[in-house]
């Protein structure tokens, strides 16, 4: 079919009636228009223009028009449709002549009709009969396939291609003279296989480390076996080392687990102190004084007791090697005061007698001569305030007991002491 939105461009076989020539563009009438008044036929696309004009005039008799007085000449038009006409490209060769309802349907065909390269891309302009060797032999856009990956990609673009492509083959980068390996093996090659490839030691791990390349590995294993002999004995003893070392970390665990274990059972068989006294059994004292020396754990806190069930709560703190002038000499002991859940009711400061016992255990009662000091409290230190934090600092006596008075004078047996602390006793419900 014609394509009828716009002019035809076509020269008749035979002389062009004057009636189907458009006034305007001097060409066939293309939907002609014509307008009642004067009768006179233009292209609808021509006479558009002259339409929208406020006074539109005919071009050709200068009389008014009046818009709704203009109507599409389907005579003229069927007319115009069945006129014999040449091809467009008759100027090149082509004897095409026909109605020019068909001029259309030939132009689509038409071998010497100008087209552009089908390819992407590509603005190059061909005659169609020269279009399908342009596309497939000539056009630099045309695609083809890497005959190492089988890809496709547009010719111009074949170096770009070339230096990406997974499967191109290359020469080794370390010059080892192997050739065509795929470039996405390249690395597996330097890796696994290269012989000028720099790779470690095998024993690079236990001490040995020594590069070389990869041919002359075999060489350097030859001859370093007793160093890597060497290596391999310096390493065992240090893992042996740090076996023993982790064996007896494992066991100094395993007894701290015990010892909790023994002190979790004496606690669930044992009730709360609620009366102001606690008996606390310390044992390991020669462990404990040693580490204390040492710097280690120089401080050990007891479990929490009471004055009463609704009364002040307590800590017991020992510092085995001592503090200030007593320190090297003697046992420090401490007493803090805990946050309890009844603080807000109890009088502050805290200002009653305490009293430490370190117990005597020897055999015969009346040989026993045990090692007793009171605290009375100073009101104004922070130690007797009411707790601010999880617990005061501890107030105490840092001459409490000598070393040797513990050693040697009944205190010690089984390597345990005893210390009992006494505080007056206090219940918010019995103080009357």
């Amino acid at each position: 079919m014609v394509d009828r939105s716009v002019e035809y461009p076509y020269e008749t076989v035979n002389p062009l009636p004057r009636d189907y020539e458009c006034p305007i563009c001097q060409m066939l009438l293309c939907e002609p228009q014509q307008i009642v008044k004067c009768g006179h036929r233009y292209c609808m696309k021509c006479l558009e223009p002259v339409l929208r004009q406020e006074q539109p005039l005919c071009p050709l008799d200068r009389q008014e028009i009046v818009v709704d007085e203009v109507f599409t000449d389907q005579a003229c038009k069927r007319a115009i449709l069945v006129l014999e006409v040449k091809c467009l490209n008759s100027s090149k060769g082509c004897p095409w002549t026909g109605e020019l309802s068909n001029a259309q349907n030939h132009r689509d065909k038409c071998p010497l009709e100008r087209i552009s390269c089908s390819n992407y891309n590509c603005d190059k302009v061909v005659e169609r009969k020269d279009e399908l060797k342009h596309s497939q032999e000539e056009c630099i856009w045309r695609n083809i396939q890497c005959e190492h990956c089988t890809e496709y990609y547009s010719l111009c673009l074949k170096e770009d291609h070339i230096m990406t492509c997974p499967l191109f083959p290359m020469s080794c980068t370390n010059q080892c003279n192997t050739k065509a390996i795929p470039r996405r093996e390249m690395n597996e090659h330097i890796k696994n296989c290269c012989p000028l490839a720099v790779v470690e030691c095998p024993y690079t791990d236990i001490g040995c480390n020594i590069k070389m390349k990869r041919s002359e590995l075999q060489k350097h294993l030859e001859l370093s076996v007793q160093s890597h002999l060497d290596f391999t004995y310096q390493r065992l003893k240090v893992e042996e080392l740090q076996q023993r070392e982790l064996n007896c970390e494992m066991q100094k665990k395993w007894e701290e687990v015990e010892e909790l274990k023994e002190r979790i059972f004496e606690l669930e068989r044992q009730p709360t102190k609620y009366d102001g006294r606690f008996l606390w059994r310390i044992n390991k004292y020669d462990q404990r004084l040693s580490d204390a020396r040492q710097g280690k754990e120089r401080y050990l806190y007891s479990d929490p007791f009471f004055s009463g069930r609704y009364g002040y709560k307590f800590r017991v703190c020992v510092g085995f090697n001592g503090d200030g002038d007593a320190k090297g000499t003697h046992v420090s002991v401490y007493i803090n005061l805990v946050r309890g859940k009844f603080d807000a009711l109890l009088p502050w400061p805290y200002s009653t007698k305490i009293v430490f016992t370190l117990m005597d255990q020897r055999h015969d009662e009346n040989e026993r001569k045990n090692i007793v000091m009171d605290i009375i409290p100073d009101t104004t230190l922070e130690g007797w305030q009411r707790p601010k934090t999880d617990q005061n600092p501890g107030v105490g006596i840092w001459k409490f007991a000598k070393h040797e008075n513990i050693k040697n004078k009944g205190f010690l047996k089984d390597d345990e002491i005893f210390l009992k602390v006494e505080v007056e006793p206090f219940d918010l419900l019995r103080k009357d």
